[in-house]
Order: C-alpha cells, then structure tokens, then sequence
C-alpha cells in the first residue's frame, strides 16, 4: 500500500492535479460512505486522462464520480482514489453539435441551450448530476432523454486507448446504456451533443419554468436524496402484483383530498398510504414518496438497504436500480 501510495504522490504531483488525503466520502455525498487514501479533481481532461491511465496500469483501486448526486458509497467502502470530474466542464459548440466535456452540469448545460434556443434540452433543467453520468444513465424529464441528443461519446476504454462510439453503439434503452450495463467498460471524457433543433427561446423558457414549478411541487423533496433509487418502468412490477391494494389506496386518497387542503401533508399521507397497502408502512418515514429515499442525522445504513430489499421482495427481485451503489468486493 506504501509503495502505491507513494506512486500515487508522484504522478499527482508531477502533473499538478489537484488532490485532498483522507477524505471522508460522507462529507463529499452527504450520506454515506467510508473513505478514500486520495481524493482527486483534475481540471482539464488531459489531466483526467492521465490520472485514469496510471490507475488503469497500476492496477489502483478507483472510482469515478461527478458530483456524486445518485451514488451510494456503503460505510465500509475504501476506495484508495476517488477521482471527481466536476472540474472537467469545458462546452465547445460546433456547426450542428455542441461538445460537452464530461463533469458540465447537466442543469447548467440545458439551461445554456435554451438560453441560445436549441430545443431538446428544456426537460433537463433541474437534474442534478454531470453530462458524463446523464450520458451513461440516459437520464430523461419532460420529454428530453440523453438517448435523443447524444450523437457520441469520446470514452477511455479499460485497455487505456481512446475511443469515439456513435449513439447506436451506446445502445440505449430506459435508464440505461452499454456502458452502465457494463457491456461496454470505460470511462467518458466528453459527449457530442445535437444542436441542429431550433425553436423560439421565449417558448422554450416557458416550458422550462412550467417543468421547473412542477419538479417543486410533486418531485424534489426538501430532504437529502439520491433521486429515484429504481428505474421508474420497472416499479410496474409492484403495481401489477398488487393492483387491487393500490386501486383502495387511491379511493381512500381521493377522499382525504376533498377534506385536506395542505398540498405537503397530502403527499406525506400519500405516500404512507402507499407502504401501508404494500404491507410496509415503516418505510414511509424514509421516503418522500415510493422511489425517494431520504436521509436524515438518525437513517442508518440498514435503514436503506431494509428499504431497497423490501421493495425488491415486492416486485419478484425485478426491479432495476437507478442509482450507482459501490461497496467492498
């Protein structure tokens, strides 16, 4: 570990790659985590490049992450590197594509193409998290989904060469992509962005603060999350097995609804009504609704994975993360 460490200082320092000892992947998520010997934040892709090279030849222990915003490190996870992207932001527009190094907010970034009218992106507005993860998640609101506006993606593959793959190579699907699928294994370092859709910018920005109000109302919770923990389509599983339970839930909700009038203590009550007819009304105290989990000072570990356990028993073990855990192998 002394002779890796020691290699690690080195390479570090040569390239002059900013880096913090011992950190606490806690204070970086604000849930959870063990931590890491390095945590590292280059500020130029060359850098990033290199930094990912020597652990891929070093055999390093690694993770990479933008801003952290859907991965759950467990509290025994102690990765030696941690390497963040979030300083990796440079936007290159071309003719008909706009080039998006991977740590660019993907709020910011959407919010830049509407700012200029190219439409696609008005949905993005809000999401949490960096170009680089969204273009692996195929992350998706409101119509805007990055399987329709990645052309491609300059990806380091584990063999250490570079590598442009097309849209069609990435093969999308919901939530997901051959490289989150692991069909695919590397890292990306900048994603080709469509900009040839034109429409007006005050149409735009109109579609941009309805989306915004209702991400307010009925999905950004006020407590700490990791957004949706599961693929949305695949919580059909649950509602299919137990549809009749459901349909009494949203009769004895429509009553409540004519006699409460508070918006916030509806959606409490809706959401412990639906743990309730599932048979696990513990859970509603950790959820701001169904595919929520939230932290606060007294959430445990087991608290989460009590979660994610009782809704996979729910759907037959079908159901497919959203989010990225990372534990000890």
């Amino acid at each position: 570990m002394l002779q890796e460490e020691s290699a690690i200082y080195e390479i570090l320092n040569k390239y002059k790659i900013d880096y913090q000892r011992n950190v606490s992947l806690r204070e970086i998520t604000k849930v959870s985590g063990g931590y890491c010997a390095f945590y590292c934040v280059p500020e130029s892709e060359k850098k990033l490049v290199l930094l990912l090279r020597f652990c891929l030849t070093k055999n390093i222990v690694f993770e990479v992450i933008g801003g952290s915003t859907n991965t759950y490190f467990c509290a025994q996870y102690n990765p030696l590197v941690v390497i963040s992207t979030i300083r990796v932001c440079r936007i290159v527009a071309r003719e008909d594509h706009i080039i998006c190094s991977c740590g660019v907010g993907l709020s910011k970034f959407s919010q830049y193409c509407v700012n200029r009218g190219i439409a696609g992106y008005e949905g993005f507005v809000g999401i949490p998290g960096t170009i680089g993860g969204a273009a692996i998640c195929n992350s998706g609101a409101f119509d805007s989904e990055m399987s329709q506006v990645v052309s491609s993606v300059k990806i380091l593959m584990e063999d250490n060469h570079i590598e442009v793959l097309t849209n069609a190579q990435l093969d999308y699907s919901k939530r997901s992509s051959a490289i989150k699928s692991g069909k695919i294994r590397g890292y990306i370092l900048s994603v080709s962005m469509d900009s040839t859709q034109k429409k007006d910018i005050n149409s735009l920005k109109t579609k941009v603060s309805t989306n915004t109000k209702y991400r307010k109302r009925f999905i950004d919770g006020k407590r700490k999350s990791l957004g949706s923990v599961f693929v949305s389509s695949s919580l059909r599983y649950i509602t299919k097995q137990y549809r009749f339970r459901l349909f009494v839930k949203r009769m004895i909700y429509g009553l409540l609804k004519a006699f409460i009038q508070d918006s916030e203590r509806l959606k409490t009550i809706n959401t412990w009504l639906f743990f309730l007819v599932l048979g696990a009304p513990h859970l509603s105290q950790h959820c701001d609704n169904i595919n929520r989990f939230c932290w606060n000072q007294q959430t445990t570990e087991d608290d989460f994975f009590d979660y994610i356990s009782t809704m996979q028993r729910l759907g037959l073990n079908k159901l497919e993360l959203e989010i990225e855990l990372k534990e000890k192998e």
